[in-house]
Order: C-alpha cells, then sequence, then structure tokens
C-alpha cells in the first residue's frame, strides 16, 4: 500500500509539551517502514516475510505492521478532504462599526423582524428618559425652579403675620364675651341707649313736607337712631350734619337729644378701643392671663394639700396606710386611684367614663359615714370585750358557786362569768 503524506507531526508521548518531535519518517527510509515493496509488484513480499532479504527489517514485538498504520493515515486524509475551504474574511475581527454576530441591536439581520422594530422603540424611549434626566439634572445644579431661600423666609414670616393677626381676632372676640368688657363697656353703653329712649320717646318732632309745610308729630325711637346712624357713617360730617337735624326735628329739644347721642357715642367709642387694644396686645394679654391663671392654681393646689393633711390626720387609721395591713393598704390605694383619676382627666374622658367615676365617688362618700358608725360601735364592744378579758385573767382561782349562791371559800375574785354578762359584751 502506497501511504500519502500528510502534513502533520506525530507527537511522542514523551515528547515535552510545546516542545519540537521528530518527524516520522518517509516512506521508504527503512526506519520503522517495510521493505521497498509495493502493491503493483508481483514478486513483492510483505515486509519481513523473508528473514534473509537484506533490504527489509524484521517488524518488532508488539507491531501490528503497515497495515495498520496505513489504515490510520487513509482516515486522516479522508478527514483532510472532507473539511470545507474557509471563505473570504470568514473568522476575520469584525471591522470598525460592525456589530457582532451575537450583539442585540435593531441593525442585526439575524434577530427577528418585529423584535428588532420593538427594540428600536425601547431604544427610542430610553434616550428621551435620559435626556429628560439630563434636563433636570441640570435645572437642579442651576437652581431653576427652586424656592429661594429668601422667599421661604419672607413667606413663612407671612403666615405668622396672618396667624397672629388671626389670634388676635379670637383674643378679641373671647374678651368681647368676658365678664369684664360686660361690667366696663357694653352694660354702660346698654345703659346709655335706655336712658336715651327714655328720654327722646315722647318728645314732639316737626316733619317738613315737599311743599315746606311743618306738621308735628311725637317722637319715636327711629328718629334718634337715624341721627345716630349719620354720625356711624361719617365721623365727622356725619356728625354735623346729625345736629343740624336734630334742630331741625326736634326744635328745642334738640340740645337734649346732642347730649344723649354723645353720651352713646362716647361709651361706644371706649369699647371699640378697649376690643382694639386686646387685639393688638393679644400675646401680651394672653401671657398675663395665663399666669394669672397659674398662680390662682397654684394658690388652689396649696389650699387641697392643706385640706387634705388636715383630714387624714384627724383619722390617719382610715386615710392613710397602716403597717401590716397589706388588703386594708391595697383597697385604700384603689380608692384613691379612682379620685385621683377622675381629677386629673375627667374634662377629656368620655361622658360615660366620667359618669361611671362619679357614680363610684358618690356612693363611696354617701356610704362613709355609715360604715365609720359601725366602725366605731364595733370598737366600743371590742374595748369592753378587752377589759372583760382582762379582769378574768387578774382573778385568781376560787372556790366556784355553791348552793344558794355562796361562794366557796378561797382567795381572789370569782373565776366564773355569767352567761348573760358575757353574751352582752359579744352582742
Amino acid at each position: 500500500m502506497i501511504r500519502k503524506a500528510v502534513p502533520f507531526l506525530l507527537l511522542s508521548p514523551d515528547a515535552p509539551a510545546g516542545g519540537d518531535a521528530p518527524a516520522l519518517p518517509p516512506p521508504g527510509s527503512g526506519e520503522g517502514d517495510s521493505g521497498g515493496g509495493s502493491e503493483g509488484d508481483e514478486g513483492g513480499a510483505p515486509a519481513g516475510d523473508d528473514g534473509g532479504d537484506e533490504g527489509g527489517d524484521k517488524p518488532k514485538e508488539g507491531d501490528d505492521g503497515d497495515d495498520g498504520l496505513s489504515a490510520a493515515f487513509d482516515d486522516l486524509d479522508e478527514k483532510a478532504t472532507t473539511i470545507p475551504p474557509k471563505e473570504e474574511g470568514e473568522g476575520d475581527p469584525p471591522k470598525e462599526g460592525d456589530a457582532p454576530a451575537d450583539e442585540i441591536t435593531p441593525d442585526n439581520p439575524k434577530l427577528p423582524a418585529n423584535f428588532r422594530k420593538r427594540l428600536g422603540e425601547v431604544n427610542t424611549e430610553l434616550q428621551a428618559i435620559k435626556k429628560e434626566r439630563d434636563e433636570l439634572k441640570a435645572k437642579f445644579e442651576s437652581g431653576e425652579g427652586q424656592v429661594k431661600p429668601e422667599a421661604f423666609t419672607k413667606k413663612i414670616q407671612e403666615l405668622e403675620k396672618e396667624r397672629d393677626g388671626l389670634r388676635g381676632e379670637i383674643g378679641m372676640l373671647r374678651f368681647e364675651k368676658s365678664p369684664d368688657y360686660i361690667k366696663q363697656y357694653e352694660t354702660p353703653f346698654n345703659e346709655a341707649a335706655e336712658a336715651a329712649r327714655e328720654a327722646i320717646v315722647g318728645l314732639e318732632v316737626v316733619d317738613i313736607d315737599s311743599d315746606g309745610m311743618e306738621s308735628a308729630r311725637p317722637a319715636t325711637w327711629d328718629d334718634f337712631t337715624e341721627l345716630y346712624s349719620m354720625i356711624k357713617s361719617d365721623s365727622k360730617k356725619g356728625k354735623m350734619a346729625a345736629y343740624r337735624k336734630a334742630d331741625e326735628v326736634f326744635k328745642g329739644a334738640s340740645q337734649e337729644v346732642r347730649a344723649h347721642l354723645a353720651e352713646i357715642i362716647r361709651t361706644e367709642s371706649r369699647a371699640e378701643k378697649a376690643l382694639n387694644a386686646e387685639k393688638a396686645n393679644w400675646k401680651s394679654r394672653q401671657d398675663e392671663r395665663m399666669a394669672n391663671e397659674q398662680v390662682k392654681a397654684a394658690k388652689l393646689d396649696q389650699a387641697w394639700k392643706q385640706l387634705d393633711t388636715e383630714v387624714k390626720a384627724k383619722r390617719p387609721e382610715w386615710f392613710q396606710a397602716v403597717e401590716g395591713d397589706k388588703e386594708g393598704n391595697a383597697l385604700l390605694n384603689e380608692g384613691y386611684a379612682i379620685v385621683n383619676k377622675y381629677l386629673a382627666a375627667r374634662s377629656k374622658m368620655p361622658v360615660e367614663d366620667v359618669m361611671v367615676l362619679e357614680a363610684q365617688i358618690a356612693n363611696r362618700a354617701a356610704a362613709l359615714p355609715r360604715m365609720a358608725h359601725k366602725a366605731a360601735k364595733l370598737e366600743a364592744k371590742v374595748v369592753e370585750m378587752q377589759k372583760i378579758i382582762d379582769s378574768y385573767e387578774k382573778s385568781g382561782p376560787g372556790g366556784g358557786r355553791r348552793d344558794g349562791g355562796e361562794h366557796g371559800k378561797g382567795g381572789g375574785k370569782d373565776a366564773f362569768i355569767d352567761d348573760k354578762e358575757l353574751a352582752e359584751a359579744f352582742d
């Protein structure tokens, strides 16, 4: 068999990795090969057939001969011929700007058309989001659209001013409902108005018609309030106009009418000034009221503590803890807890809870005198019983009672107590 030359190297198992290895000897060289015969030679004989033939070597022990090597080379030749030829440009690195075959881009022809379309839309949206992000970042860094600290501070000051104005209004309304305002300002105004009504009603007024004719009639309260309204509408011009009309209408009684108008305007002006002062000075007035309330509360608290101490000192065994009486002390603390809860939170508690506490406190307070009376009776009986027991312990042994009521001889008092006397002691 003629062996074809194969352009590759066989490495010995003992050859070092990556090192040079001896090439396989060419055919016919006599090294590891059969004699120079060929398949076409009729007289040829396989290598090693004739041991005396000098042109051939004997196969080594354990070798399969030329047939095994030739078959191996034939298989390699067949595989080499089946490898497709390399196309131009195949395996070369991608040029600059070209997308790799496995890259997911809208321009990659290997991807499905619908996928490439959707991918393009997503990329477009992503670019828009990035653009918006960059714009917002630029605005933030430049301070565009942000509230400056100065403007923020100014707004706070405006709100505080508005708040203080509302608090002033509230303070003024509270003062207007207070007993002090009613006594000092509202009552004098009402008294002046009532005095004017009594004086005006019954006077004579003169009406002048369009022809200049005068007609007299009794005055009414509306005649006076009309003059009052003229003054209130314009404090300067209105006052002079009201006085002139009073002279025309009330004639000789105009001076009296003027005096009542002046008194009512004066008392009302005092009240308005007081309200405006309360509105303007609401903070100082509020602080003053709070200070007064604190002083008043401190005085009430001191008075309460003093009374509480006096009551407990009268009967400490009732209102104070007693050493050794664990159960009694617990009941006492429970009662105080109910009262303290009621006093501390009754203004904030639901009405139902307040009613429960008030019922408990009321019934306990009502029952205390009765229980104290029973306790006093029991204490008196205990004292009497103790006296009898002490007299029994002090008595000496006696002869006992004999028939006929005679006592036996012996020293000391009787050691026997009458049953009736004992029963009365324990009753």
